[in-house]
């Protein structure tokens, strides 16, 4: 039996076509935003919570993406704290030669939306949660770029 073969990858790999219009550019780079909401709605898209509240765990951290270049990735992340059953959500990434130019213009999405759903929260399979901010975790040099305030990082 002969089966059809995509002639492309991201048909293969069912790539979303949209999202390159949900990156967009800063100085510094390129930053592609998904968000928390989206992230655990599509996570319990079969399945209901079984809290009414998330306290978030954020995380954000610069990593080179190899040795030979400049170019680096800054991923914010996220955990929900008491349901240790789920994975760690990327929730943006950032891409650019160096660190975001602009902390203000990387966090943000961020911070907009985690004030949103502080105030507001959000359903999931008509279920109400409320979304409760717990910590930021950082080390030294992304704390200090977050805080914006200047670190000289010495070897």
């Amino acid at each position: 039996v002969e089966e059809h073969l995509p002639q492309d990858p991201r048909t293969l790999l069912r790539t979303p076509v949209a999202v390159g219009k949900e990156i967009s550019t800063l100085a510094g780079g390129e930053l592609w935003y998904q968000g928390i909401q989206r992230c655990l709605k599509y996570h319990f898209r079969s399945d209901t919570p079984s809290v009414d509240t998330f306290a978030i765990n954020l995380f954000v951290d610069g990593l080179p993406l190899h040795n030979a270049g400049p170019t680096q990735l800054w991923p914010i992340m996220m955990q929900v704290h008491d349901l240790t059953d789920l994975p760690i959500f990327v929730v943006g990434i950032f891409c650019g030669s160096s660190k975001p130019d602009n902390v203000e213009d990387f966090l943000r999405p961020l911070v907009d939306e985690l004030n949103h759903l502080i105030e507001a929260g959000f359903t999931i399979n008509q279920k109400r949660i409320s979304v409760t901010f717990r910590a930021f975790i950082a080390d030294t040099p992304a704390r200090a770029f977050i805080k914006g305030k200047l670190y000289t990082y010495y070897i």
